[in-house]
């Protein structure tokens, strides 16, 4: 890292989808790969179900560097995951994996990376809310929508989840997009936590 952050740190994070994955596998190579600490999850539920990505979110400063074993180990969609690099980019730290992947300005590509994910954070954000749009448009020509607000289907349910998990809409914003109360979306993520959660003692956090 620079020299204007000298006491910079390596910080790792892992997670697996299931209890069943080898996460061990992981933080093993996160190890060998010098970072002074790591943190983990396991499951796959939404960024406010996940206390591994919390605890190293809150623990970063300025001029560290995460480390992961590969890019889709931050999180379950593409939304998600370029959310969490560009969050991580306004804070002054970088994220790399250990085949060379690295947002970090000061080396070569990561500007390039920086801007390529932004980019693509951009368009898939407005892909999801164009398709939702248009489904609920089709609806409202059906006379489907009036009185209580629909329940939504699977994909739109993904759709919401994704856009919880970039972290760059208020949860009211979402709501507001897919034609839903506040509560209605509150009972999605509690629903989809509840269906991934492996319970506390299996919860990743840092090690």
């Amino acid at each position: 890292m620079s020299s204007s952050h000298p006491s910079s740190r390596s910080l790792g994070y892992g997670r697996v989808s299931t209890v069943g994955q080898n996460l061990e596998r992981q933080l093993d190579s996160l190890k060998q790969a010098g970072c002074s600490r790591i943190f983990s999850d396991t499951g796959s539920g939404a960024k406010a179900d996940r206390p591994g990505i919390t605890a190293l979110r809150d623990h970063v400063r300025p001029g560290d560097t995460v480390m992961v074993t590969s890019l889709d180990r931050l999180g379950r969609s593409m939304s998600g995951i370029l959310g969490l690099i560009h969050e991580f980019a306004e804070e002054d730290v970088s994220v790399e994996t250990l085949d060379g992947l690295s947002t970090d300005p000061r080396k070569p590509g990561g500007k390039i990376l920086l801007a390529v994910t932004a980019a693509m954070a951009e368009v898939e954000r407005d892909l999801i809310i164009e398709r939702t749009n248009a489904g609920l448009k089709s609806a409202r020509a059906r006379g489907r929508i009036g009185g209580r607000k629909p329940r939504l289907t699977p994909s739109q349910e993904q759709a919401v989840l994704s856009l919880v998990d970039g972290g760059q809409q208020s949860l009211t914003a979402i709501a507001d997009d897919f034609n839903i109360s506040r509560s209605t979306l509150y009972r999605i993520l509690t629903r989809h936590r509840d269906k991934s959660d492996p319970g506390p003692a299996q919860r990743g956090t840092g090690v």
